[in-house]
């Protein structure tokens, strides 16, 4: 037999080094690009208004977001304003109630009407007393025909005494 061997396939360390330098680049391009989103400073854009199914083939891969109820707070104190936005995309300019459940058993059926891009806003100031510390409401939004089309629910608690000064 004869013994030939296949030259054997070298890189230096300075290649490897230099694409690990270009990796770690770009994920910390990345994490920079992310973290103002992350942190809080600044909130995602909302993507739900754009209409891409009448784009061929982007409607087949990226299909329409599903109905939501969004509030605007997780937990509400007694007397407070809570803004409630419903996102209904594809039913434009239709008649919706959002049906609210307070823990007592009192229900709330509230009209709405969504705009051309399927969306409603309400703005709900919580009247309800807990008798405990918090409870919870549930929302849920409902078509003409009494199908329910989004669910969500929130947190009331007792309104937080005001400290008076004293003298």
């Amino acid at each position: 037999m004869s013994a030939s061997s296949a030259p054997a396939r070298s890189t230096s360390p300075a290649l490897g080094l230099r694409r690990l330098r270009l990796v770690t680049a770009g994920l910390t391009l990345v994490f920079a690009v992310l973290a103002p989103f992350e942190l809080g400073v600044l909130s995602a854009p909302d993507l739900s208004i754009i209409n891409l199914s009448g784009l061929p083939l982007v409607g087949q891969y990226f299909p329409q977001p599903l109905p939501a109820v969004e509030n605007s707070l997780r937990t509400a104190e007694s007397g407070k304003v809570q803004n409630i936005v419903v996102r209904v995309p594809k039913l434009p300019n239709t008649a919706l109630t959002l049906v609210i459940r307070y823990p007592n058993g009192h229900v709330v059926r509230v009209p709405m009407r969504t705009d051309a891009q399927g969306i409603a806003s309400y703005q709900l100031t919580v009247t309800y007393v807990p008798h405990h510390f918090r409870e919870v409401v549930h929302l849920k939004v409902v078509d003409a025909t009494g199908l329910q089309l989004a669910f969500t629910q929130f947190a009331v608690q007792q309104a937080k005494p005001h400290a008076t000064p004293s003298k």
